[in-house]
């Protein structure tokens, strides 16, 4: 009868001792008042999209009823995966419930991420994409964004002459998944790949990115395919060259150029709202619902007659007066059908929508080439 009365003092002190193992896992899985332990684990953030999503999740987890049951906390690893893998790593330790994150890599985490599917925390990646099939993935269908707006672009362009490319951030899914499909697109139409720069989804970069290539090719560019490209037209403005047809992202004034006919363009995008839709789904996985692993939402694909320039997104409101807005702000943060609780000041301010009540999510997925006017 003596070890039976040993080994209760022996696992009190390895878990004290081992704290960050797991064995504290239980015990912290729930704070006193009950509310949702939930992290917000973001990685590359050096640009308007990530700011905006970032604001629109902190918006959603304000807005009743999760205002009353959920308690995030934010954490930025930067385009470091070993950082990220470790703030993950700290995460499950801690008994976090569920983590809703951008992966700066679609196969690094997978491990992490395996070990808080094993300790029943709920993983769920926005926009970019994790690899692991426990974890939930909420986003547009990046390959269908590069072939759309590739296809368009060829449209534009006859199907002949040279494209340059301002793409993404490298290693991540999502300009993997675009830009392979769009160069898919000029191969079949034999349209050549003059030049390509990495934009980092940044407007000054990709500012910067353009005016490279168009000193080196002063002739020979026919049309641009982007990711985030307002700053790739502030490139041809300033080397006051005409603006040839481009395909941007959803920032503002790429739409506000392609409204008043400065540019002959299409508009895609992934929605900053991914992320505040993670959050959801992530609530009501925790309070007991099923959802599919892949959670696809409708891409935001918009031309120049679908385009209506006003404040109010619920009336249809898809570009923005420059005097309110930023030009590199994402005008694609809203869906009537999926968010419609969001507003034009939560992405702005990261505050709730006044007097407003958040629909539950909805436990399908968008068919493949579903689009959207967002």
């Amino acid at each position: 009868m003596g070890a039976p009365r040993l080994r209760l003092p022996l696992l009190a002190l390895l878990c004290s001792v081992l704290l960050l193992s797991g064995c504290a896992t239980a015990a912290l899985s729930r704070p006193a008042d009950g509310r949702e332990r939930i992290a917000l684990a973001m990685s590359y953030i050096g640009n308007d999209w990530q700011t905006e999503a970032q604001k629109l999740v902190l918006a959603e987890a304000g807005t009743p009823p999760y205002n009353g049951r959920i308690d995030l906390r934010t954490l930025v690893s930067g385009a470091d995966v070993e950082k990220q893998i470790a703030q993950l790593q700290q995460l499950v330790a801690q008994g976090y419930q569920a983590i809703v994150i951008y992966p700066i890599s679609p196969t690094a985490l997978n491990p992490v991420v395996r070990q808080a599917c094993d300790r029943h925390i709920v993983v769920i990646a926005y926009d970019a994409e994790v690899t692991e099939p426990c974890a939930y993935n909420v986003h547009i269908n990046q390959r269908f964004a590069g072939r759309a707006s590739a296809e368009f672009l060829a449209t534009a362009m006859h199907n002949q002459g040279g494209v340059a490319l301002v793409t993404g951030v490298p290693g991540t899914s999502v300009d993997a998944d675009r830009t392979s499909a769009a160069k898919e697109v000029f191969a079949r139409h034999s349209i050549k790949i003059v030049d390509s720069c990495p934009g980092m989804w940044d407007q000054a970069t990709g500012q910067q990115c353009m005016s490279q290539m168009l000193a080196a090719h002063p002739s020979g560019i026919d049309g641009v395919w982007t990711q985030a490209g307002y700053g790739a037209f502030l490139a041809y403005q300033a080397a006051h060259k005409n603006v040839p047809p481009m395909a941007f992202e959803g920032d503002n004034g790429s739409r506000v150029a392609i409204a008043e006919g400065q540019v002959v363009g299409i508009s895609y995008s992934s929605p900053p709202y991914t992320g505040a839709y993670a959050l959801k789904v992530a609530d009501a996985i925790l309070r007991g619902e099923s959802f599919p692993h892949v959670i696809q939402v409708p891409l935001p694909l918009v031309t120049r007659g679908e385009l209506k320039l006003c404040s109010d997104v619920q009336r249809g409101c898809n570009v923005f007066p420059p005097n309110q807005v930023t030009t590199g702000f994402l005008a694609s943060f809203y869906d009537g059908d999926l968010t419609p609780e969001l507003c034009l000041s939560a992405a702005q301010s990261a505050h709730p929508c006044p007097g407003q009540v958040a629909k539950p999510p909805q436990p399908r997925s968008a068919p493949d080439e579903a689009t959207s006017r967002a």
